[in-house]
């Protein structure tokens, strides 16, 4: 998915003429592993780049292609993709994204979720297999003993 947006978007810079078209296709397909805000920071790029190069007209045709690119990927394609692969809800998406960035900065923008579907799936593999009720039998006794 990053990589087409950022295909679409520094093809459209290339074809007009824009400078740094390598950075704004690397911003762009990095920004796509952050969700929600990278492809804003993207597009916002390739935008400021168009209106400082070639005026406002240049600046709304990449806003429409940036828009284009990345909203027809990521309400038709993306959920279908993501949803099946990672089997995760968009607002988790939000909230890990979100404490992610508070705790790593942009690593930890674009690493929070796929920690937290390999967290889930771990946690998922231990409870199959009765890990937490060994523990929870274990520290029955414990903690029975430090209430009483």
């Amino acid at each position: 998915m990053s990589a087409i947006v950022a295909v679409v978007v520094g093809l459209a810079s290339l074809l007009l003429g824009l400078p740094l078209v390598f950075t704004i296709f690397v911003v762009n397909f990095i920004g796509g592993y952050i969700p929600y805000i990278g492809a804003f920071l993207g597009g916002g790029l390739a935008v400021i780049i168009a209106w400082g190069d070639g005026g406002i007209g240049v600046a709304a045709l990449m806003l429409v292609i940036v828009l284009a690119a990345n909203l027809l990927l990521e309400n038709f394609v993306e959920p279908k993709v993501m949803g099946r692969t990672l089997d995760i809800h968009p607002l988790v998406v939000l909230i890990v994204t979100a404490l992610g960035g508070f705790l790593a900065g942009i690593v930890g923008l674009i690493l929070a979720v796929p920690f937290t579907v390999i967290a889930g799936n771990a946690i998922g593999r231990l409870r199959s297999r009765g890990f937490f009720t060994v523990v929870a039998d274990r520290a029955e006794p414990t903690v029975k003993g430090l209430l009483d």
